[in-house]
């Protein structure tokens, strides 16, 4: 599960800006004709990622954890094929569970060890608290085809052949979140696949991997039958690790630094040439028969302008792409047409998030940069009124947010204000960090969010 508000606790305004949008992560399962493969890309900011082996004991199956440099399970398959991972997602309140106990421990990585299949899991959790999941999702699936997708209280079952979580909740994406590019673009080469394969599965990946204000730290395909995993690492496709995790667990337990593994392992590369699995240009249609999404595409990578489509008709986002990688801007726009957040990728280390009044008017412009050689980073921000004002301008260092020309981290309120005069938004810092309660109205003046910080974590959020 991701870590997410720990990347920007010097940030503010909007809740957006703790939220997936920022970091990423795409997962999708398949199932044909008696295989099932998921496919799972790991976007964010930690570029330290660690296999932990566990083989079985006495009342536990042996898995594979995958972890960040926090060490905590973030995802992974034991030897009986069950699978899980996780998205970050908008801060969802969780109420039906809370009369039930609180795991003490990693709830997930539990899973892994005592359940075979998904509705086994499904089972356990059942029996708890799911505030573990109040601002992100598990995805489940096993070798049988089953799939789930875990969203606190809210179960969404795979009832198709496919199933794919990004960052949004597909119960109620009006939380946010949505629209995702990235869920467009798997799902609309899901729908053309021409066969079910491993090297089909990469091109997807490769579709939807990050680089930029949050990057694809390492992506991986799972043969759940198989119990086998390909794992490719920094967003390099073309050479793979292929993983046999019953080999593996034949050994004791034990912890790998993925970059020594891959070191370590025989590299294969299992592109398999000029097999063509994509035509030109690929269209995925609404049940109404209005385009959702259209993708070009030129040697089985993304080439070219791409966009997608509300079911009105009206665009959702567009694109463009240099050989599967994204240059330019990401657009995205609400359903009556207004702007909403969006990117400008300048290079692979920078990036300004952009992020807009309901009206559509330019709010904020916050712009990222790699520090450190993986470590991506706030670094400047400018917030405007929505009559165009700027409102201020300041950096972040380490972490603490500074109005220009001041040389302590800055402390006190700050708000931001509609065309008509009415406050946005309303929040306290306190030594750089956001502390206290931010407020946010809509335009005639109606409380809409609160959000409650305690030194710069966001501890609770309530919707009117």
């Amino acid at each position: 599960m991701k870590q997410f508000i720990l990347l920007i606790t010097g940030l503010w305004l909007y809740s957006i800006l703790f939220q997936p949008a920022i970091l990423g992560c795409t997962i999708f399962k398949v199932t044909r004709d008696g295989v099932t493969l998921v496919g799972n890309n790991e976007d964010g900011t930690d570029a330290t990622t660690y296999l932990w082996f566990i083989p079985a004991s006495k009342g536990k199956y042996g898995r594979v954890y995958f972890t960040l440099s926090d060490k905590w399970p973030q995802g992974g398959m034991n030897d009986q094929g069950l699978f899980y991972d996780g998205t970050s997602a908008p801060w969802k309140a969780v109420v039906k569970s809370l009369d039930k106990p609180e795991y003490r421990g990693n709830l997930s990585g539990k899973i892994l060890e005592s359940c075979a299949t998904v509705p086994e899991a499904l089972s356990l959790l059942q029996q708890y608290n799911l505030g573990y999941f109040r601002n992100g999702q598990m995805f489940l699936a096993d070798k049988l085809g089953h799939s789930a997708i875990v969203e606190g209280d809210t179960i969404i079952l795979g009832t198709d052949y496919y199933q794919i979580a990004t960052n949004f909740y597909t119960s109620n994406p009006s939380l946010g979140g949505y629209p995702c590019h990235r869920y467009d673009i798997a799902e609309t080469m899901i729908k053309n696949l021409p066969i079910l394969s491993v090297d089909v599965f990469r091109t997807i990946l490769e579709a939807v991997h990050l680089e930029g204000y949050s990057f694809t730290q390492y992506s991986t395909i799972y043969d759940l039958a198989q119990t086998t995993f390909y794992y490719y690492k920094d967003s390099n496709f073309k050479e793979a690790v292929k993983i046999d995790l019953k080999k593996e667990l034949q050994k004791k337990k034990r912890w790998y630094e993925t970059k020594e593994f891959f070191r370590e392992k025989e590299k294969i590369n299992d592109k398999t040439g000029n097999t063509k699995y994509f035509q030109e240009n690929i269209i995925s249609h609404f049940p109404n028969k209005a385009v959702k999404c259209s993708l070009h595409f030129s040697n089985d990578l993304l080439h070219g302008p791409s966009e997608g489509f509300y079911d009105n008709g009206q665009r959702s986002w567009n694109a463009t792409f240099d050989r599967g990688k994204r240059i330019g801007a990401l657009h995205n726009w609400n359903q009556s047409g207004a702007p909403i957040l969006g990117y400008r990728f300048i290079d692979r280390n920078h990036t300004d998030l952009l992020d807009y009044f309901p009206g559509g008017a330019l709010m904020l412009k916050l712009s990222f940069t790699k520090v450190g050689g993986d470590s991506i980073e706030p670094f400047r921000v400018l917030v405007y009124n929505e009559d165009g004002r700027l409102n201020y301008q300041g950096t972040y260092k380490n972490g603490l947010f500074f109005l220009d020309n001041k040389n302590r981290p800055y402390s006190g309120g700050i708000s931001v204000y509609y065309k008509n005069g009415n406050p946005f938004t309303q929040a306290e810092y306190k030594a750089g960090k956001p502390d206290g309660t931010l407020k946010q109205w809509d335009a005639k003046g109606n409380l809409v969010k609160t959000e409650v910080y305690q030194n710069g974590i966001l501890t609770g959020i309530r919707r009117y």
